[in-house]
C-alpha cells in the first residue's frame, strides 16, 4: 500500500479515451481526487478499487463498463451514461447525478447514500442487496426494478415511476410518494406507514396499493376525503 499514488486535480476533459484509461487502470493509482472527466467516453472500460472524491463526470460515458470496489464521494455526475454498467460493492456518497441514466445496470452490494438523482434513468436496473439511503430520486424512472424487502430511509420518489416494480415487504421511512406512479407494481406487504402519498383515492388504493400496509392515520385521511369519519 506504501506504493500507492493519488491523482489530484487533473483535467481529462481533452484527453483521449486511451490516455484516460491507461491512467485508470494502473492499479498504484487508488485515489482520483478533483478531477475531472466531463464528457469522457469510457464505455466498457473495468475498474477495481478506485475512489473518486470531488471529481466532474458530467455528461461522462461508460456505458456497458464494469466496476468492482469503486467510490463516487461528492462527484458531479450530471447526464452521465452509466447503462448496461456492472457494478460490485460501489458506493455512490453525496453525489450529484441528476439525469444521471443507469438503464439495464446490474448491481450487486451498491449503496446510494444522501445523492441527487432527480429525472435519473434507471429504468430495468437488476441488482441484489441495493441500499438507498436519504437520497432524491424525484421524476426518476424505476421502472421495472426489484425491490423486494428494500429498506428505504428519508428517500425523495416524488412523481418517480415506480410502474411494475416489485416492492412486496418493502419498509418505507420518512419518505415521500406523493405524485408516484405505481401502476402494476407488486406492493403486497409493502409497510408504506412511514411515507408521505399524497392525495390519492380509494380508487387508487385498490389499483395500485393493493396488499400494501397504511397507518391508521393514513386510512384517516383516505375516509375523510369521502366524508367518512373514523373516531
Amino acid at each position: 500500500m506504501s506504493d500507492d499514488k493519488s491523482v489530484c486535480d487533473k483535467d481529462f476533459s481533452d484527453c483521449h479515451p486511451a490516455e484516460i484509461l491507461k491512467i485508470l487502470s494502473d492499479e498504484n493509482i487508488r485515489l482520483f481526487d478533483g478531477c475531472s472527466f466531463e464528457e469522457a467516453d469510457l464505455s466498457g472500460c473495468s475498474l477495481e478499487d478506485k475512489r473518486f472524491d470531488r471529481c466532474n463526470f458530467s455528461g461522462t460515458k461508460l456505458v456497458s463498463s464494469t466496476l468492482y470496489q469503486c467510490q463516487f464521494n461528492h462527484c458531479l455526475m450530471p447526464g452521465s451514461n452509466f447503462s448496461y454498467i456492472r457494478l460490485d460493492e460501489v458506493v455512490f456518497d453525496t453525489c450529484n447525478a441528476v439525469g444521471m441514466v443507469l438503464e439495464s445496470a446490474k448491481t450487486s452490494e451498491v449503496k446510494i447514500l444522501g445523492s441527487k438523482l432527480t429525472g435519473a434513468i434507471l429504468k430495468n436496473l437488476r441488482g441484489l442487496d441495493l441500499c438507498v439511503d436519504h437520497s432524491i430520486f424525484v421524476s426518476a424512472d424505476l421502472t421495472g426494478i426489484d425491490f423486494r424487502d428494500q429498506r428505504f430511509v428519508g428517500v425523495n420518489l416524488s412523481d418517480a415511476n415506480l410502474v411494475q416494480c416489485d416492492m412486496r415487504d418493502a419498509v418505507f421511512e420518512d419518505c415521500l410518494l406523493n405524485g408516484a406512479s405505481f401502476v402494476g407494481a407488486r406492493l403486497k406487504g409493502a409497510d408504506l406507514r412511514g411515507a408521505s402519498l399524497g392525495d390519492i383515492s380509494l380508487d387508487d388504493v385498490m389499483r395500485e396499493f393493493k396488499g400494501a400496509v397504511l397507518s391508521r392515520s393514513q386510512a384517516a385521511d383516505l375516509l375523510n376525503a369521502y366524508g367518512i369519519a373514523v373516531m
